[in-house]
């Protein structure tokens, strides 16, 4: 009976700290998220990425705190750590939000950022080397919440919005810390335990009914520059969800008389709801809209067209437009359904423009929409539909879509009608990138490089002293003499604000026609990367990682280190392995969220699926893996890194082609298919790590937290190489780049000589 009490209580530890670690992890990954909103909307979209891997990279770096308290660790240490790392989240939002968040004190916020993911790494790395001996079941609590965690971001964050939300992962730390407390069997513990616990819950409620830790200037953004020059502005409202802020001014007394409100999404980008008496015969009202005239401009093409595709409709003016235009039916796609629903709600001041019989308002993203359509369009008009937001998880992997891509353009121009026109409203600057795409599309279907250029016209709007917008147009068919002097004439018309840079038979002289870059592709869909101010943040973070990863390899050599670290053959390879298993997986995780946001047309649908996949298969593979006895640890971690390999190859050779096949099929067939096509690959993803910390645990000279460390660092390396190769080379160069790491940790494993004692 003794030896069932004591089997039934070391069963209710273990159940416990697989707890703890699963909530630590959870609130980490959904934290990591919320910074990456939070520094989209205060900062830049771009710097959203810096926030992703300065988190990774703290998590891993809390191994080095666990290396050199290693002999000292206990239960009462992990709980220590983890309610430091409750503590510390409050303390970080105050901090952020004390100062106007810009991109001049970047360094300030990503060391503020590392704290608490510090504390937390130190935490879960402080587990596995106590639970050395069972680090399946660690990193299956590991992956397991974290999986978990992406579940719960989107309810957080539109419930709550961020910084609430952040709030509330204090308490959740909180809570963990409580269960390592209890492990620690320590009243004093305990207590503290529940004091913090209450304390961040009255400070996550007090700011829920008062909003007293709120971001309410950000000096970089334009919706806080606006509301600092015009006090008289109404900021009627702010609401979060997973992949925007959204904010409503109203009360502005310029620049457009039937402005009635703007709304700002990530406080940058802008689009207006017009106040509109639905009057379609009023083409006055057009001269007092955001986009001006220039919107108009296809609709002198094509009269009276029949059926219009808006992607990106906003406030709906383009559906005003397509309206007034005489269109008898318009396709209205928008993703963001906030917008949506704000649109809808201020009714007949905006004309109804969403609630019309002859208006389909579709809640999509419009790439994705219109691989599934079989409809043919008169016009089709993209104008301003940006992402310079960090979509979910932030950072490059999200950053950017597939709306302008030479797959994309060739898709738009198969679904125009014989006198269908493709219009693009972008920023000057766009304009070459634009052409070389528009022109690689028209290739692809057997057009010379002139016969494309008689497709294309291109209009320059002066919106404002220094602000020029283009309007990109590219027809159906070759722009006919009296349909270039058509144009040309009503340009000349609407005044010297607007000027031609590019027409057929009139306008061709042009030197920026000749300088065009390297078009965008599915394989590459980096447009924006080239136009914002993204290069130098991911070289800077480049030389970060490097710095720091090499760093992460001498830490067995300060303090702790032991004289056969220097010397043992195995140390060396088993830090080669580490390292190889942190860049496969990343190599293949951010190629697969992006290679995922057409299949399933949510930027955060695909984040949700395939890391809650690759976690939660992960997760079982890791717990799964301690069933094979230990003596077979190296044969164990050969075999699951060749089907990493062989998995990574065929996802090369075959994944779009499926993905492609099953893209007609509705939203839920297409999320239970993703999940089947992915979780066979993170169920062998989650076996190398603690296959290999099996390997080293009977090796008191290697450090297991010194493994965390390097294998923390080395994810963080790995995501911004496999994002600096999908942008110059394809994602689909980072998936064969997996197969090489996956390769050299096998070979590592392999040449490894580690006798493991039969715990049986």
């Amino acid at each position: 009976m003794g030896r069932k009490k004591v089997s039934l209580s070391q069963s209710l530890e273990d159940l416990s700290s697989l707890l703890g670690i699963m909530l630590v992890s959870a609130s980490a990954l959904i934290l990591e998220i919320m910074i990456t909103r939070i520094f989209s909307a205060t900062i830049y979209y771009h710097y959203a990425f810096v926030a992703v891997s300065v988190a990774v990279l703290g998590w891993g770096l809390g191994g080095a705190l666990s290396h050199f308290l290693r002999k000292k660790l206990s239960w009462s240490v992990v709980a220590t750590m983890t309610l430091c790392a409750s503590l510390s989240i409050p303390f970080y939002l105050w901090a952020i939000i004390l100062l106007p968040m810009s991109a001049s004190l970047l360094i300030f916020y990503c060391i503020l950022s590392t704290i608490p993911f510090f504390l937390g790494g130190a935490s879960v790395s402080s587990v596995l080397q106590i639970l050395r001996h069972q680090a399946n079941k660690v990193y299956f609590a590991d992956l397991t919440g974290g999986g978990l965690g992406c579940l719960l971001v989107d309810p957080l964050l539109t419930s709550l919005g961020a910084e609430t939300g952040v709030l509330v992962l204090g308490v959740t730390m909180a809570a963990s810390g409580l269960v390592f407390s209890l492990l620690s069997r320590k009243r004093q513990l305990m207590a503290l335990s529940l004091v913090v616990m209450l304390s961040t819950s009255i400070i996550a409620f007090s700011n829920m009914q008062n909003g007293s830790m709120t971001i309410q200037n950000a000096t970089d953004k334009a919706l806080f520059q606006e509301l600092h020059r015009n006090p008289e502005l109404r900021h009627v409202l702010t609401k979060w969800n997973s992949f925007s802020r959204i904010d409503v001014v109203e009360g502005l007394p310029y620049p457009y008389l039937n402005q009635l409100a703007q709304i700002r999404i990530d406080a940058g980008a802008e689009t207006d709801v017009t106040r509109w008496d639905g009057d379609t015969t009023n083409i006055s009202i057009l001269s007092n809209m955001s986009c001006s005239m220039l919107c108009y401009v296809p609709y002198y093409l094509v009269t009276k067209p029949e059926n219009v595709l808006i992607i990106g409709s906003g406030g709906g003016n383009d559906v005003i437009y397509a309206l007034i235009a005489g269109s008898s039916r318009v396709t209205a796609v928008e993703i963001n359904p906030i917008i949506v629903n704000l649109v809808r709600g201020y009714g007949s001041r905006a004309g109804d423009v969403y609630q019309r019989d002859h208006v389909e308002v579709v809640v999509d993203d419009g790439r994705n929409f219109v691989s599934r359509s079989n409809e043919k369009f008169d016009v089709e008009f993209l104008t301003l539909v940006d992402t310079l937001a960090a979509i979910y998880a932030g950072g490059y992997a999200l950053s950017e879509n597939y709306l302008y891509t030479v797959e994309a353009f060739r898709q738009y121009l198969d679904h125009l009608t014989d006198r269908g026109v493709l219009a693009v409203v972008r920023f000057t600057v766009d304009i070459p990138e634009l052409l070389s795409i528009a022109i690689t599309a028209m290739q692809y279907q057997g057009l010379s490089y002139a016969e494309a250029l008689r497709h294309i016209a291109i209009v320059i709007w002066q919106k404002a002293p220094g602000v020029f917008l283009s309007l990109f147009m590219v027809k159906k068919s070759p722009f006919s003499y009296s349909q270039a002097q058509l144009v040309s004439s009503q340009i000349g018309a609407m005044g010297s604000r607007y000027t031609i840079l590019y027409l057929p038979y009139f306008h061709v002289q042009d030197s920026s026609l000749s300088s065009a870059p390297r078009p965008a592709t599915d394989d590459r869909p980096y447009y924006f990367y080239f136009l914002a101010p993204g290069n130098a943040s991911l070289l800077s973070l480049l030389e970060f990682a490097t710095v720091v990863s090499a760093a992460c390899f001498i830490v067995p050599f300060l303090r702790g280190r032991t004289r056969s670290c220097s010397s043992n053959r195995s140390v060396v390879l088993f830090a080669i392995y580490f390292t190889a298993i942190g860049m496969g997986f990343m190599f293949l995780e951010i190629p697969l969220i992006q290679e995922f946001i057409l299949f399933l047309g949510y930027p955060t649908r695909a984040l949700t699926v395939v890391l809650f996949s690759l976690l939660l298969s992960g997760g079982l593979g890791s717990f799964l893996s301690g069933s094979v006895r230990p003596q077979r640890q190296t044969r164990k971690a050969i075999i699951s890194c060749s089907i990493i390999a062989v998995i990574a190859s065929s996802y090369y050779l075959l994944l779009r082609p499926v993905l492609a096949a099953l893209l007609p099929q509705e939203a839920t067939v297409r999320m239970v298919a993703a999940i089947f096509l992915i979780m066979p690959l993170g169920f062998f993803m989650g076996i190398p790590f603690p296959t290999g910390i099996a390997l080293v645990s009977s090796n008191s000279e290697v450090s297991i937290p010194w493994l965390w460390v390097i294998n923390g660092s080395m994810s963080v390396m790995g995501s911004v190489l496999a994002t600096a190769i999908g942008i110059f080379q394809g994602l689909s160069y980072a998936i064969i780049m997996s197969v090489v790491f996956y390769a050299l940790a096998l070979v590592c494993v392999a040449r490894v000589r580690v006798t493991v004692p039969d715990q049986n």
